[in-house]
């Protein structure tokens, strides 16, 4: 698979980059015409006290994805009300396809706390766009997917007024947002999670240990230890469809061999996003039962994630995706700050990160362990390392 560098450089750098691109202003600085006070002024944007700002594009095929995670990191470190609105579209999602729905995972559950959102439109977009309210606005057109044709930077107020009324026009009436947000409380109290679970198909990756695969018994105290009492019901109906109905049908489970490992000496799990530590005595019990499940059910089938998917991403990418008929969804990271779960909304997307998953289940690189029986004795032999935890 494509590896992404990453690497912290600022806004002013990524528009340096593309301008160098241009055959337009490569044109104007062999004339003595190029102004680098525009890259300046993009740069001082960063700096002001808040932004609002709109990035529209065809991200699918733009070739430095890592202008996404470059802008968001460097608007989320700012104390104050600054927000950024993203419009990319759903055509060309296969293109690049693990990378594209992973990018996307990753831009909305790293930065919880700041403002920002993911929109999706069913237009074709020929072009990036980036307008930031009151201040600057820039739109790069391109010859192809590789090729920047001309970037046009915007100063005037008058200019940049209208660019942003129409994107934001643009953003309200022909796109959605690619995720929806919700509480684990109000994921129970509307049945999204029952529905999801009651599904006869269910891929899973599981990037941080969670409610599954829990015996009814430990589920049941779980609840009850870390729950409100009206959660307690909704919770409650869960264990029993997980545990007589959801096991029984058939499940993928793409497990993250570093989590077991880490699960055995901290006992964090992630129970509908809540962090809770178990005790060494519940590690083992909560291992075997895993183990075992695994062993005695043919239509739960499971493969061992042992390297990241993609290469040098930040470590804590160790994203969790939950796939069915009809419902997909992720979630923050419960230490974050945050431990809210993300449903994808549009269609093609949901298409995608089933794509997504099938294309990682059928990996035959190292970065996959296919052997089911492999896996199961690893499960064990963790087990035995937690009890001597006791």
């Amino acid at each position: 698979m494509t590896k992404i560098d990453i690497n912290r450089s600022t806004i002013k750098n990524l528009i340096n980059s593309k301008l160098l691109e241009s055959y337009q202003m490569n044109k104007l600085k062999n004339s003595n015409k190029f102004k680098t006070t525009d890259i300046v002024e993009l740069d001082q944007t960063i700096k002001s006290k808040t932004l609002d700002a709109i990035y529209l594009s065809d991200f699918c095929y733009i070739k430095d994805k890592i202008l996404y995670l470059e802008i968001i990191d460097s608007f989320s470190h700012k104390e104050n009300n600054s927000r950024i609105r993203y419009i990319i579209t759903n055509k060309g999602i296969e293109h690049d396809l693990v990378i594209n729905c992973i990018i996307l995972i990753y831009i909305i559950i790293s930065y919880p706390q700041f403002n920002h959102d993911i929109y999706v439109t069913n237009e074709d977009i020929k072009f990036s766009m980036c307008a930031v309210k009151d201040t600057i606005a820039t739109i790069s057109n391109y010859l192809s997917s590789e090729v920047c044709l001309s970037i046009s930077v915007f100063r005037k107020q008058e200019h940049i007024h209208k660019l942003f009324s129409t994107y934001d026009y643009f953003l309200d009436e022909k796109s959605i947002p690619l995720f929806k947000s919700y509480s684990p409380q109000n994921l129970l109290q509307k049945k999204i999670y029952n529905s999801f679970i009651i599904n006869s198909n269910i891929s899973l990756i599981i990037g941080n240990l969670n409610e599954l695969f829990f015996d009814l018994d430990m589920f049941s105290d779980i609840s009850s230890q870390y729950f409100e009492q009206h959660e307690q019901d909704y919770l409650q109906e869960i264990n029993i469809i997980l545990n007589n109905i959801t096991y029984k049908h058939n499940i993928r489970v793409l497990l993250r061999k570093v989590e077991i490992v880490s699960f055995v000496s901290t006992g964090i799990v992630h129970f509908f996003n809540k962090k809770i530590v178990l005790s060494p005595i519940e590690r083992t019990a909560y291992l075997k039962y895993m183990a075992d499940l695994f062993e005695n059910n043919n239509n739960i089938d499971v493969k061992m994630i042992e390297q990241n998917i993609i290469e040098q991403l930040p470590e804590n990418h160790n994203f969790s995706l939950y796939v069915s008929n009809g419902i997909v969804m992720t979630k923050t990271h419960a230490d974050s700050g945050s431990n809210n779960f993300f449903v994808v909304q549009d269609r093609v997307f949901q298409d995608s990160y089933m794509a997504m998953f099938d294309k990682l289940w059928e990996d035959n690189t190292v970065r996959i362990n296919h052997d089911k029986s492999q896996i199961i004795d690893f499960l064990n032999n963790m087990s035995k390392y937690s009890e001597l935890m006791k």
